[in-house]
């Protein structure tokens, strides 16, 4: 058994030796291919002829200092933005009785996000001169405030990207009870975004805050306005 292990995995690497080899040798025809068509582009749009309404100064620019490729890039700060259970991951779904509180090792993955992803990559486009756009969790920046002001603070554009994580899963239930809202409230809200109807959350720290978050609800004619709080109460 030994000895056909060996050769199966003698013949194995020799046939990855191959494809690499194969591939390479691809990949460079495929590489002088778009060279020279690169080339043959440049040669016939060099000197392009002059509209009626294009000054000869503009001809063949756009984008500013002559670039000729533009790349947008999004950073995606979602960490600390999911429930406690129930969040997509790489690893295994498992159904947590009512007795867990909470999914250790999903929220610690999340948590390379805040702790090291983020402050590495912020780093990262500091050392290129790069300004992206930060598409925010409105609850990840709750949470790791001091990561978001930082991201603006070094010239970054800040986008919300949702209030919670939660759709990838099927809805937003998840994220809701995660926000504190009771789960049979959250089912209410995710069959009205359903039909088509819009929800709008807020956060607020006290009861006065949360009566001014009403009263301006009110004033903007929303519809079924309750908080997590009343919503709990029996």
């Amino acid at each position: 058994m030994r000895t056909s292990d060996s050769l199966e995995s003698t013949d194995l690497q020799v046939s990855r030796r191959k494809f690499l080899i194969r591939t390479s040798t691809a990949a460079g025809d495929i590489a002088a291919t778009a060279l020279t068509a690169s080339r043959t582009i440049h040669a016939k749009t060099e000197h392009p002829m002059s509209t009626q309404n294009t000054s000869s100064s503009a001809v063949g620019k756009f984008w500013p200092g002559d670039a000729r490729l533009v790349i947008s890039i999004s950073m995606q700060f979602e960490a600390g933005g999911q429930p406690p259970k129930g969040t997509d991951s790489p690893f295994p779904k498992v159904d947590f009785p009512e007795s867990v509180p909470s999914d250790a090792a999903t929220n610690t993955w999340f948590a390379y996000g805040y702790r090291e992803g983020i402050p590495r990559m912020l780093d990262l486009w500091d050392r290129h001169d790069v300004k992206v756009t930060s598409h925010m969790i409105g609850e990840a920046a709750r949470k790791h405030s001091e990561l978001a002001r930082e991201i603006v603070a070094r010239g970054h554009s800040a986008a919300l990207g949702g209030a919670a994580i939660g759709t990838a899963a099927g809805g937003i239930v998840g994220a809701l009870v995660g926000l504190g809202i009771p789960e049979f409230e959250a089912k209410r809200y995710d069959a009205k975004i359903r039909e088509g109807n819009i929800l709008i959350s807020v956060h607020t720290e006290d009861r006065a805050q949360r009566d001014i978050a009403k009263d301006g609800f009110k004033r903007n004619n929303a519809d079924d306005i309750s908080s997590a709080s009343e919503a709990s109460a029996p």
